[in-house]
């Protein structure tokens, strides 16, 4: 998957890893994630 952003759009951003849904609706949960990474100067 590729995303694109920018300061502009969000501060900072960060990644999430999720299980297969169990429905379909809804995000399944929660497996992984990253640190924050910040864009542009803090």
């Amino acid at each position: 998957m590729e995303w694109r952003t920018t300061p502009a759009y969000a501060a900072y951003v960060r990644a999430e890893v999720r299980h297969e849904a169990a429905v379909p609706s809804l995000p399944g949960s929660l497996a992984a994630f990253t640190d924050p990474v910040f864009l542009g100067r803090r």
